[in-house]
């Protein structure tokens, strides 16, 4: 019996992180922040298109990005919110 419900346990975990990770639209998520085409054309190319990416990014790691002071504090503002 224990068994059978760790086993739903650790689907349902996985199933809760592959959802996560399928429902954020990157274009969506950057058309709603204010973010330039430029800004989300950086951020793809930095590999931070994805929810867990983007959570995952410091004040200090934006800063090292190459973008207008403008685009850095909407990026830190949209970041903020989707923690």
């Amino acid at each position: 019996m224990k068994a059978i419900e760790q086993a739903r346990a650790n689907s349902a975990t996985v199933f809760y992180f592959f959802s996560m990770a399928t429902l954020f639209d990157f274009k969506s998520w950057y058309d709603t922040t204010g973010l330039k085409k430029e800004t989300s054309e950086l951020l793809t190319k930095q590999d931070l298109d994805t929810k867990e990416a983007l959570v995952l990014v410091t004040e200090s790691d934006i800063t090292n990005l190459e973008m207008a002071l403008g685009q850095r504090e909407l990026l830190v503002k949209a970041i903020f919110l989707l923690h």
